[in-house]
């Protein structure tokens, strides 16, 4: 394996356990045991935990960005937002049980030293803009920031309610209901 695979394994390995256990709870050890490595052996690789969060971040905005680019390929934007909302309920079940991973590590590295906040809230700011960039491209100039910030928090807010009820249902017709809501513009 190349010292790319093996970071990216170790990433990958990160990125599941910070969404389980959160940043906090997850060590190196933790880290280093999911991937069957030593702890001194992790450490030629990545100096320490924020190094590989920083590596998790970038893992999350490949994917994040990947994602987006596949709702790219249909061009219409009505479309692309509902099938962002469609992930959500497919992934309803880990979202009422752990949350959103990106919403999630942000809040866990807002607690760190250093640079890693501001990292995690790019996560944050890419999502905003894209479904930004969506509500301009439905001719909504005007109102595209104003309808992205409203889409966005009502996603969070429900994810946060779905968690609090632990009732999926929630999740799925309010999801629904901000799908109808984009249909009809």
């Amino acid at each position: 394996m190349t010292n790319i695979q093996v970071e990216n394994q170790i990433a990958e390995a990160a990125l599941n356990l910070f969404y389980t256990r959160g940043y906090h709870d997850t060590s190196l050890s933790d880290i280093a045991q999911s991937v069957h490595m030593s702890v001194a052996d992790l450490k030629e690789i990545f100096e320490d935990k924020q190094n590989i969060a920083q590596k998790v971040v970038g893992l999350h905005k490949k994917n994040l960005l990947a994602t987006f680019e596949t709702f790219a390929e249909n061009n219409n934007p009505r479309q692309s937002l509902s099938q962002y909302l469609d992930i959500l309920s497919e992934n309803s079940e880990d979202l009422i049980e752990k949350g959103c991973p990106y919403t999630a590590l942000y809040l866990d590295l807002s607690r760190t030293e250093g640079s890693l906040k501001d990292k995690a809230a790019v996560l944050l700011k890419i999502r905003l803009d894209w479904i930004e960039e969506q509500f301009r491209i439905m001719a909504k100039v005007d109102e595209a920031n104003d309808f992205a910030n409203r889409l966005l928090s009502a996603i969070h807010g429900i994810i946060i309610l779905s968690q609090a009820t632990g009732d999926e249902h929630v999740l799925k017709s309010q999801i629904n209901q901000l799908k109808s809501w984009i249909r009809l513009m």
